[in-house]
């Protein structure tokens, strides 16, 4: 079983960042793709969903610094939700919101635009 990025920042004290592209908690009740298949399902597997793979919690626990980058046409990860995963660390939290952000994993490197200057 591949555990989530959540669980993995929240659960595994070695991340000393994390900046996840797409992604996010906060999906049950969302207006995505994932809020819609969640609403489908039953008490159980609800329940279910929310001990494996919800993220909230995780993030909670989290300590490292993470900077969240997503698109305003992701159907999947919609802003709401991001927002709200956002707010849950909100004071180790940077954000890059792109609007119309190219979707997909065909080229590896980000564009070159794209610039993160790591200090110690």
């Amino acid at each position: 079983m591949e555990l989530s990025p959540a669980w993995q920042l929240g659960g595994d004290g070695r991340f000393k960042f994390a900046v996840p592209v797409y992604g996010c908690a906060a999906l049950v009740d969302s207006d995505g793709t994932f809020g819609d298949g969640l609403k489908t399902k039953t008490p159980e597997h609800l329940k279910r969903f929310m001990e494996l793979w919800e993220g909230s919690g995780y993030l909670l626990s989290s300590k490292a610094p993470i900077l969240w980058i997503n698109g305003t046409n992701d159907t999947h990860f919609p802003l709401d939700s991001w927002q709200i995963s956002i707010n849950m660390v909100k004071e180790r939290s940077m954000q890059r919101t792109e609007i119309r952000m190219p979707m997909g994993m065909t080229d590896l490197c980000p564009p070159k635009r794209w610039c993160l200057r790591m200090e110690s």
